[in-house]
């Protein structure tokens, strides 16, 4: 008896102590995430086909094929431009060129940076000074992975949900006092990425300087991680200057001077609006817990929860102040959304645990608070999902279709004027004429003046005009139609057909 009882003790402990039982959250979330996204693609390809719900993932795709190809940053062949504004984004989508799988690497690139997202927010968590149970974790984990913000980022083709990852690892690390000057690296590759990556600067410095090391570790961080910060930051802006002339990309000079039509709206509208995106879904109801929240950070004196606080809030405010359109989801300002989603669920998880010994009335406020979060999560995952499939069609019916259509119906000299470059650039591959100022910078300045506009094409002896006719009304009346994608997804949604008009 004495040895069967020691084998079974022996069986139990290699079995507690099994790498899938040590790791068994890691496995779910990758299951949860491959599942998740998957549902994406299938609705989509059912819908109308596989795609991006981007025009501009397409300017990504393109820059990185004639890297690939030719080994030249160019949207057009023997042209060098800065229109890219993720060289790093850019540079991981080569090997789906070299492959031959472009479109699946680039959706494999999203899901694997989704699974990251999803671990990072339960490291986040497990860092905390109090004790954090493994549900919490879990189930952190598991609503960054099916919030359909995210997933709609992970297969978007655009470089989002990678810097959401390093933005998570970034103030991951900040958690760890021996590892913060790693995440000084982390603003330089961030900067990669997007050029706000840089607004990361603050919330490091923040916490280094506010944290109760000593002196002596404070100036370790910011020696070695300002050192190499330095570096990498010094190396992007030698970059751009080398491809687009200016220190910046121009999509930094061109976005604006777009939009700038919307600062007239008073601040606190622009705000109000910005900061209202992340809340559509599930995280609605984690609302309360971020407002909890913000007093718990204040109350627990959390150096590094005010530095992620201040960030997001600061990082929208930017935006709001910059380029406060609202367009596609809030693709502009997703990157803070999990950092809000973070904060909402710790205070969710501290009123939750209260609760758990209270009276039965407050039980069962608990109780169902979750029952709906579950619930609007499950709805949101589908409709998001929904969601993503009709801005993929719409890509696909209007942007890709007419560019297929140019590429074949069109001398291969001819010269296309158009405000969407991507699916035109990678399908059509004419020379462009960039009415929203990418890869044509001098059209920035008039960009928003139909008549120096028309002016302008005529200059350059511009053949066509591929635009929808709402968004250049004057220029569209001085063209000839000559093709109507006849698309029917734009229209359902309140929008209008692509056409193609004879500038000539």
């Amino acid at each position: 008896m004495m040895k069967k009882s020691n084998s079974v003790h022996i069986i139990k402990k290699v079995f507690r102590n099994s790498f899938f039982l040590h790791y068994y959250r890691y496995f779910i979330i990758v299951f949860v995430v491959l599942l998740a996204s998957s549902l994406y693609l299938l609705i989509s390809k059912m819908t109308n086909d596989t795609g991006y719900p981007l025009d501009d993932a397409w300017i990504h795709q393109t820059y990185a094929r004639n890297l690939a190809k030719n080994g030249e940053w160019a949207f057009l062949h023997g042209q060098v431009s800065g229109g890219s504004t993720s060289p790093l984004w850019t540079i991981l989508l080569i090997p789906g060129h070299w492959l031959g799988i472009p479109q699946v690497w680039t959706y494999l690139l999203g899901i694997i940076c989704l699974i990251a997202v999803a671990i990072l927010a339960m490291e986040y968590f497990q860092m905390n000074e109090e004790k954090t149970s493994e549900i919490f974790l879990l189930a952190a984990g598991i609503f960054l992975a099916t919030e359909w913000h995210l997933i709609w980022a992970a297969v978007s083709g655009m470089e989002t949900i990678f810097y959401i990852s390093v933005i998570l690892l970034f103030f991951a690390l900040l958690k760890k006092p021996n590892l913060r000057w790693i995440s000084g690296i982390l603003v330089g590759v961030a900067v990669w990425i997007r050029p706000d990556g840089l607004l990361l600067l603050g919330p490091w410095m923040w916490v280094i300087l506010l944290s109760k090391a000593s002196i002596e570790e404070k100036k370790t961080s910011l020696w070695k991680g300002l050192t190499i910060f330095l570096i990498v930051f010094g190396g992007y802006l030698i970059f751009n200057y080398f491809v687009a002339g200016t220190v910046w990309p121009n999509t930094f000079y061109a976005k604006q001077s777009e939009y700038a039509i919307l600062k007239e709206t008073p601040y606190y509208i622009r705000f109000i609006k910005e900061f209202s995106l992340p809340w559509v879904g599930a995280s609605s109801i984690l609302l309360p817990g971020f407002l909890i929240e913000l007093v718990n950070i204040g109350k627990r004196k959390d150096v590094n929860g005010s530095a992620a606080l201040i960030w997001a809030i600061g990082y929208i405010g930017i935006y709001a102040f910059m380029l406060p359109v609202t367009y596609q989801h809030g693709r502009y300002i997703m990157p803070a959304m999990p950092i809000l989603f973070l904060l909402s669920l710790h205070g969710f998880n501290t009123v939750i645990q209260r609760l758990r010994k209270a009276i039965i009335w407050q039980r069962i406020v608990r109780n169902t608070w979750i029952a709906v979060l579950v619930s609007l999560a499950a709805i949101f995952l589908v409709k998001g999902a929904i969601v993503y499939a009709e801005d993929v069609a719409i890509i696909n019916t209007e942007m890709v279709d007419t560019a297929k259509w140019v590429s074949i119906n069109t001398a291969k000299d001819a010269l296309i004027a158009t405000h969407d470059i991507g699916a035109l650039g990678y399908y059509g591959q004419r020379n462009i004429v960039d009415l929203a100022g990418l890869i044509t910078p001098e059209v920035v300045p008039i960009m928003r003046d139909e008549e120096k506009l028309a002016k302008y094409l005529n200059q350059k002896n511009v053949d066509y005009l591929v635009t929808f006719p709402e968004w250049y009304p004057i220029l569209a009346s001085m063209g000839t139609p000559v093709y109507d994608s006849n698309g029917k997804f734009s229209p359902i949604a309140g929008g209008e057909n692509m056409i193609v008009f004879l500038w000539k």
